[in-house]
């Protein structure tokens, strides 16, 4: 398609990269980009990894009743 560097690629051919597209970016805003990326994928990882909340509706368990000895 376009050639485009991956996510291991540095910020500085990221900005070249871009620049040859006719788009202007420093350094420091494909920095943030990139370490806001890591962190909504650690964040949607931790998500997923969280186990679903038990129900609330679930009943105890009837005790049989023992008469009385007499």
């Amino acid at each position: 398609m376009l050639g485009q560097p991956g996510i291991q690629a540095s910020p500085t051919q990221v900005v070249d990269a871009l620049d040859r597209l006719g788009v202007e970016v420093s350094e420091q805003f494909v920095s943030r980009v990139r370490s806001q990326m890591y962190r909504d994928d650690a964040k949607a990882a931790r998500e997923r990894s969280k186990r679903p909340p038990k129900a609330k509706s679930r009943r105890r368990p009837q005790q049989r009743k023992i008469p009385n000895r007499r």
